[in-house]
């Protein structure tokens, strides 16, 4: 298992993550991303998305709200457009245009997304197949339309096996002839809906596994049962009474013995009321002669965190409270700032208490919820094989997303279905490669 050396000295390095707040006597501007400044912006954004679950970004309404004020102008982001492209620029996507009118119209257009269950309610209620989008000139919805039209009475009609006759049919083609505009917009758009359907029908979809390393996340995906809030129960009130600078009513006993020594006098003796809390008693006993260290490294082993793994595990659990545990970081570090300082070791101290309590708080839930598994050491891998991959999307999902931007691009449903195969999947590659994410970064 890991050095105790190299856990200290791990853990102080993951305390840069920590909120650097203390005490406020003075305004005092503060990065919160300070601890990434040594990488590239970008990049320093996406990483702090990933560690602490924020937005990095605002989002693209309230880009395009920006625009419409003038604040951000169309011209500009089409030349910050061409110049992520780079060499791309010309590339041929779909019926007619290139990568750069695509990723341009889905700038500066909403492409709305939604669940299969609600796009299906939303195609069936709504007027989305009757009306072109709002952003969808008239000239450009009258060319689409006519050209739909002359194709459905010079192939449609003529081939009963086509699968976009059942349209006309659904819509009474025996008075074709008599159609008025609204009704021939009306198969324009049904049928357009229906050859993206048709046309992203064989294209896969990838499977993304549950990117986690906490057991936490593990349990919670596969039993709805969530261990924080039973360790953050116990820990926060206690860190509270740690760290308090004289102002609280009562102070916490034997303080001075330090963190992890207050915590094992006050819990290791007398059972606890919470069920959970049971073997907490007898768990500390069994730790008592080792150091805060060595209880680290050996609840590390306990819950079979590997050596490549414990590095990024132990920065995620120290993240999971990362308020109070950056309180007690900035107390220890900068214990000239507070009345109280903490004493050297107490941010260690303070993880070995978090993985005690994590050990119990596991176990608990594991004889309560899986029985079956024996062992907090193999709990991760085992849950890993039941918790099923999840679709980055769905048919449906894909087929609404084509349908919004080909009436943005003027694709028509008889340019859409002679698309040959290769060219969907390059199409639908290209759409999702520059997802919510890429498209707010280039506002």
């Amino acid at each position: 298992m890991a050095q105790p050396d190299w856990i200290e000295r791990h853990l102080i390095k993951a305390a840069q993550l920590l909120p650097a707040q203390g005490p406020i006597t003075a305004f005092v501007f503060l990065n919160s991303l300070q601890a990434l400044e040594d990488l590239p912006f970008e990049e320093g954004l996406q990483v702090g998305r990933e560690l602490f679950g924020c937005e990095t970004y605002l989002s693209e309404d309230r880009y395009r709200e920006k625009m419409a004020r003038g604040r951000i102008r169309p011209e500009d982001l089409a030349e910050t457009l061409r110049s992520d492209l780079g060499e791309r620029v010309q590339t041929p996507i779909g019926p007619t245009g290139t990568a750069f009118d695509l990723r341009l119209a889905m700038l500066l257009h909403p492409v709305r997304l939604a669940p299969t269950a609600e796009l299906d309610w939303f195609v069936a209620e709504t007027d989305a197949l009757s009306k072109f989008r709002t952003e969808v000139t008239p000239e450009a919805a009258e060319r689409t339309t006519e050209q739909t039209r002359v194709w459905a009475m010079r192939d449609v009609r003529r081939e009963a096996e086509n699968p976009w006759s059942r349209i006309l049919t659904d819509l009474d083609d025996r008075h074709i002839d008599q159609w008025p505009k609204s009704r021939w917009t009306t198969f324009a758009l049904h049928s357009l809906w229906e050859i993206c359907r048709h046309g992203v029908q064989a294209l896969p979809i990838s499977q993304v596994p549950l990117s986690a390393i906490r057991h936490r996340d593990f349990v919670l995906s596969t039993t709805g049962q969530d261990c924080d809030p039973l360790v953050h129960q116990i820990l926060i009130p206690f860190s509270a009474g740690f760290v308090d600078q004289g102002l609280a009513t009562w102070e916490l006993p034997n303080r001075e013995a330090g963190f992890w020594d207050t915590f094992a006098q006050l819990y290791g003796t007398t059972a606890p009321v919470e069920q959970w809390l049971r073997d907490l008693p007898t768990e500390i006993q069994k730790l008592r002669s080792l150091t805060p260290v060595e209880i680290i490294a050996d609840s590390l082993k306990h819950l079979g965190v590997t050596e490549t793994e414990a590095p990024e595990y132990l920065t995620r659990e120290l993240l999971a409270l990362r308020g109070w545990a950056g309180m007690i970081w900035q107390a220890e570090d900068r214990g000239d700032r507070v009345g109280h300082p903490m004493p050297q070791g107490t941010l260690l101290q303070y993880m070995a208490v978090r993985l005690v309590l994590l050990r119990v708080a596991l176990s608990f839930l594991v004889r309560r919820e899986l029985p079956e598994i024996g062992s907090l050491t193999t709990l991760r891998e085992t849950l890993r094989h039941r918790i099923p991959a999840i679709p980055t999307t769905t048919r449906q999902e894909r087929a609404f997303e084509v349908f919004q931007l080909a009436q943005l691009q003027g694709w028509s449903a008889p340019t859409l279905s002679v698309l040959p195969s290769q060219k969907w999947a390059a199409l639908i590659e290209e759409i999702e490669s520059f997802d919510a994410m890429h498209r707010r970064r280039l506002f």
